[in-house]
């Protein structure tokens, strides 16, 4: 099964962005930045801006350090490594959900639910 922290499933903006502040505040920047348009970065930060709001103040920080003026700064939506993610969490599911509760809970269908299920790795 493939780990989160697994190179290959980050994509090399986000590979480096999770180098430099982890990779919990790197995915709360894709849930909220993902596959927008160009994303500004200043150069210095206050605590009132919205992403220090959104990955706290110190992560923001390393962030505007690194990227700080970029105008355009893009975020990839990292669909695989949420896909990996959805199927772990599916997994760990598993020991207290039939195959049709979690087709529900995660609006799929059974049969990919046992896809999932099935697979040993993504």
């Amino acid at each position: 099964m493939s780990s989160i922290t697994d190179k290959k499933i980050l994509s090399g903006v986000l590979q480096e962005i999770s180098e430099l502040i982890g990779i919990t505040d790197t995915m709360k920047l894709v849930d909220r930045y993902g596959g927008t348009c160009g994303l500004y970065i200043p150069k210095e930060i206050q605590h009132d801006h919205e992403l220090a709001q959104i990955i706290g103040y110190e992560s923001a920080q390393k962030i505007c350090q690194r990227f700080g003026g970029v105008s355009q700064f893009d975020i990839p939506k990292a669909k695989r490594m949420e896909l990996i993610l959805r199927n772990n969490r599916i997994r760990q599911d598993r020991a207290s959900l039939s195959r049709a509760k979690l087709a529900l809970k995660y609006n799929l269908t059974e049969r990919q639910i046992s896809k999932i299920l099935n697979k040993n790795c993504d």
